[in-house]
């Protein structure tokens, strides 16, 4: 949610068509996975997923789906809910 004049305003996702420069750290890989088509078994992406990190006092999950068709690599990062 996202506060305006007009009152909150829920944003479901941004889609960014541009550059990116990430740095590299070393953070735990909690999962890897693929997803494949049930009728043909061909690959549809590969996702790694890692452990959340604390980003200005809140949680995100970071997530990276290489996409089988296309060979584009889409990162993906989620705020988690907070605890309590």
């Amino acid at each position: 949610m996202v506060d305006t004049t007009a009152g909150p305003v829920r944003i479901k996702e941004i889609i960014f068509f541009g550059e990116l420069c990430m740095r590299e750290i070393l953070i735990p890989l909690m999962d890897t996975a693929e997803y494949r088509h049930s009728n043909n078994d061909e690959p549809i992406s590969q996702v790694a997923s890692f452990a959340p990190q604390a980003i200005h006092g809140r949680n995100y999950s970071l997530e990276m789906h290489q996409i089988s068709e296309t060979g584009e690599t889409h990162v993906i990062l989620r705020k988690l809910q907070d605890k309590g």
